[in-house]
């Protein structure tokens, strides 16, 4: 599969989420053996589980900037979506396996960043946690690729609102 194909494929698991505000879908590709061995697409829980289906994060958080508070969205994010399902079918996460992942607004538009950039600092985590090396994410000049640790920084300084609190401070 190149590049192109993984990327409609997000695109078409984003198609799946039912979040009021933003769609996304995520790849986990292993490129030494040409195979995808997970997918996910975020999706509030509300939906699915009876006992929260009175808490709809979207008109909780209306107001609160994307990436941040996340402790208030019921949503299961793209990117562990993909890395549960990769677990789910037996596989572990290599180094050299690529997490891809593509984004939607509510109306179908897709979600092209200008720069570069990861801003979530839960999926960053469960990514780095799972021995997740490298993501790839489509920009306005193309596809790019952000390192884990890339991510992290990104991620905290976007939460903090760059403004990322040093232990020695």
């Amino acid at each position: 599969m190149n590049s192109e194909e993984i990327f409609n494929l997000c695109y078409e698991l984003a198609d799946k989420s039912s979040c009021g505000k933003m769609h996304f879908g995520s790849v986990i590709y292993r490129p030494w053996q040409d195979e995808i061995i997970g997918k996910g697409f975020n999706r509030p829980l509300h939906n699915e589980v009876k006992e929260i289906s009175d808490i709809v994060c979207c008109e909780l958080r209306k107001g609160i900037k994307s990436g941040t508070q996340l402790e208030k969205c019921t949503a299961i994010h793209a990117e562990k979506a993909a890395i549960f399902d990769a677990w789910k079918r037996g596989h572990w996460i290599e180094e050299v396996d690529l997490l891809y992942v593509a984004g939607k607004f509510w109306d179908g538009t897709p979600w092209v960043q200008n720069e570069p950039g990861f801003y979530c600092s839960f999926c960053s985590r469960d990514m780095y946690l799972a021995g997740i090396k490298n993501i790839r994410v489509m920009t306005k000049s193309g596809e790019k690729n952000i390192t884990i640790e890339e991510a992290l920084k990104q991620s905290y300084e976007f939460a903090f609102e760059k403004k990322v609190v040093k232990k020695d401070e």
